[in-house]
C-alpha cells in the first residue's frame, strides 16, 4: 500500500524521488527499480529539453575555457 501510494505521488509530481522512496520505506535505488517495474518514468525530460541543456553546457564550458574530451 505504501509503495503504490508513493509511486502515485511521485508519478504525479507531488513528491520528489527521495521523499517517495522514504514514504515507501525503501532506499532510492530500490524505489527506482520499482518505478521501472511499474513503468513510472524517473527522468522526465523531452528530447528538445535535453538538447537545450547540452547546448547550454557547451556555452558555459566555452566561456570558462573548459573543453570536453
Amino acid at each position: 500500500m505504501r509503495l503504490s501510494y508513493a509511486l502515485w505521488l511521485f508519478k504525479n509530481a507531488k513528491v520528489t524521488l527521495s521523499k517517495a522512496a522514504e514514504l515507501a520505506t525503501m532506499d532510492v535505488y530500490a524505489f527506482i527499480a520499482e518505478c521501472k517495474k511499474n513503468e513510472v518514468p524517473v527522468i522526465n525530460i523531452t528530447k528538445n529539453e535535453l538538447l537545450e541543456e547540452i547546448a547550454n553546457m557547451d556555452q558555459i564550458t566555452n566561456v570558462y575555457g573548459v573543453y570536453r574530451i
